[in-house]
């Protein structure tokens, strides 16, 4: 006999666990993603603190902090919604980006998006009232701000676009995400 569920928010971040395959309840999963390249300069410029940093570290193409290989494992946002099979943190990997995937569709009522974050509350309004009912207007109707950091490193659309190309699967599922969202926004 199942009990009824005590409502409680688990706030953490971890690997998607299918708790169904330990004979268990699953959880309503959330999560919150943000454009991988503009992740990975701004974790890059946090941890270094210092403006040239990365132009100087992606040019020299010797460190893994900012030079990304594929087939290597990384820590970036595919591994949260893949699980924990080592393929789940390989960079560019098909397995992981479709198991990803699945698992959104299967398990996630939203994943939100941190550039589109007033559609990621009416989202979550909408489909998960009891903890988010009002969440909105008690941040007020726009979320400013949330995310940005205007001190952040600026670097060139040469740097860009090496982002973009080493992080393909990620910024794929980045906008599989987005189009996901605005297909819940409209229901």
């Amino acid at each position: 006999m199942k009990k009824e569920a005590v409502p409680l928010s688990f706030d953490r971040h971890v690997y998607f666990i299918n708790f169904t395959s330990f004979d268990k309840q699953l959880p309503v999963y959330i999560n919150l993603i943000r454009n991988p390249v503009d992740k990975v300069i701004s974790r890059t410029f946090y941890k270094s603190k210092t403006r040239s940093f990365y132009e100087d570290c992606i040019t020299s193409n010797s460190s893994t902090n900012c030079n990304f290989k594929n087939g290597k494992t990384y820590d970036l946002s595919i591994p949260y919604f893949c699980g924990h099979h080592k393929e789940c943190m390989e960079l560019n990997n098909d397995w992981a980006l479709q198991t990803a995937k699945s698992n959104v569709e299967k398990y996630y009522s939203v994943v939100g998006v941190l550039e589109k974050l007033n559609d990621t509350m009416d989202v979550m309004e909408r489909e998960i009232p009891y903890f988010f009912k009002g969440a909105k207007k008690m941040y007020g109707q726009q979320l400013f701000g949330i995310g940005s950091n205007k001190f952040g490193p600026k670097v060139s659309d040469v740097i860009r676009k090496k982002l973009s190309e080493s992080l393909a699967k990620e910024l794929e599922f980045y906008e599989w995400i987005k189009a996901r969202l605005q297909l819940q926004l409209k229901l």
